[in-house]
């Protein structure tokens, strides 16, 4: 086998090599994160969310700080016990002030 017939060989390959490659390149990129998440250990965390601004008790205004704590794999310490990642202290609604279900649509 002459060095022509290598190098011709691997000319009629490398579009198959090249597309494997393509293929895996692109599952690693929409696998990759997700499994590396899925790997991640938890973290301990202990988390008080005071909410002064808003009476409301629907906790709407803190979706993004919940999220956020879900994506970190936030956790109570072992210690305390539970496994909800927050714990909530809210300022009472007054009389004057609307409730949630009088103000949603």
């Amino acid at each position: 086998m002459s060095f022509d017939d290598v190098n011709a060989r691997l000319r009629a390959a490398l579009p198959g090599v090249v597309a494997v490659g393509a293929v895996a390149l692109g599952v690693w990129v929409f696998v990759g994160p997700t499994v590396r998440w899925e790997r991640q250990a938890p973290v301990d965390l202990t988390v008080r969310i005071l909410d002064y601004t808003v009476p409301f008790e629907n906790y709407r205004e803190h979706a993004g700080i919940l999220w956020m704590l879900r994506h970190l794999k936030a956790r109570r310490p072992a210690a305390r016990g539970g496994s909800t990642p927050t714990t909530w202290a809210t300022s009472p609604p007054t009389a004057t002030t609307p409730t949630a279900s009088a103000t949603s649509g």
